[in-house]
C-alpha cells in the first residue's frame, strides 16, 4: 500500500469484472476504484475529482500525480508524488487499426505498415500517444501532436520509446515505458524518475474474463 507521502511512483493493474446488467464503463470505473483502494487504502485523498481538461486528481491531495486508464477487460492506475504522469492501457483488437490516421503521422504509417509486428506496434504507439496526451494536454487536441523518435526495432527490444512533441514553440521530448502481452498494450510516462521500470509480469495478472 502506498502512502500519500511515498516518494516512488506506483502502478497497478486489474482485470475488469462485468456483472449482469453492467454497463462497460461502470464496470471499468469500479475496477479503477478498487485499484485506488489497494494503492492508498482508506486514505484515498478524498476520492477522484477532474480538472477542466478532464485530468483526474485526488481531491485532498491534488499535488499527487495520477493517471488512470481502462479498456475492455483491464484497468490501470499510475501514481507519482514526483509530478504529473500519463498512462494508457489498450486491448489488442481491430479498432486501433481502423483509426490509424488519427494518431500515426505519414512517416510513422509507412514505417509501421512495413514492419512484421505492425499490429502490435500500432497499439503501442496508440497507447504511447494517449499517455502523452494525458500528460501534456496539447492545445491541438490531437494525438498527432506527438511523433515517434525511436526506431521500431529498438522500441520492441528496449520496451521504451521517445516521443517528440510537435507543439509550436514548445519542443518537448518524452520518454515512454512500454509493456505488452498477447492481449494488452500499456504505456507510462511523466515524472517517474530514472529508476522506474515496468515489471514484465505486471500484465500477467490480467484475465479477459467473460
Amino acid at each position: 500500500m502506498m502512502s500519500l507521502e511515498h516518494t516512488a511512483p506506483q502502478i497497478a493493474v486489474s482485470s475488469v469484472s462485468y456483472r449482469p446488467g453492467d454497463r462497460r464503463l461502470q464496470a471499468e470505473r469500479r475496477a479503477v476504484d478498487s485499484l485506488l483502494l489497494g494503492l492508498l487504502g482508506e486514505q484515498r485523498g478524498g476520492g477522484l475529482s477532474y480538472r477542466a481538461c478532464g485530468a483526474p486528481y485526488l481531491t485532498e491531495c491534488p499535488s499527487l500525480g495520477i493517471s488512470i486508464s481502462h479498456t475492455e477487460g483491464g484497468a490501470v492506475v499510475l501514481l507519482s508524488p514526483q509530478g504529473d504522469v500519463g498512462v494508457d492501457i489498450e486491448r489488442l483488437g481491430n479498432q486501433v487499426e481502423r483509426v490509424s490516421a488519427r494518431y500515426l503521422t505519414p512517416r510513422e504509417e509507412q514505417e509501421v505498415s512495413a514492419h512484421p509486428e505492425a499490429h502490435l506496434l500500432r497499439h503501442l504507439l496508440w497507447s504511447s500517444k494517449e499517455a502523452a496526451f494525458k500528460l501534456v494536454n496539447p492545445p491541438s487536441g490531437s494525438l498527432l501532436s506527438f511523433e515517434l523518435a525511436t526506431p521500431l526495432d529498438e522500441l520492441l527490444e528496449q520496451r521504451r520509446c521517445r516521443l517528440v512533441s510537435l507543439q509550436e514553440g514548445q519542443p518537448q521530448s518524452l520518454r515512454c515505458h512500454l509493456l505488452w502481452n498477447e492481449h494488452f498494450a500499456l504505456a507510462a510516462l511523466g515524472a517517474l524518475g530514472e529508476d522506474f521500470q515496468l515489471n514484465k509480469e505486471l500484465l500477467s495478472t490480467l484475465s479477459l474474463g467473460d
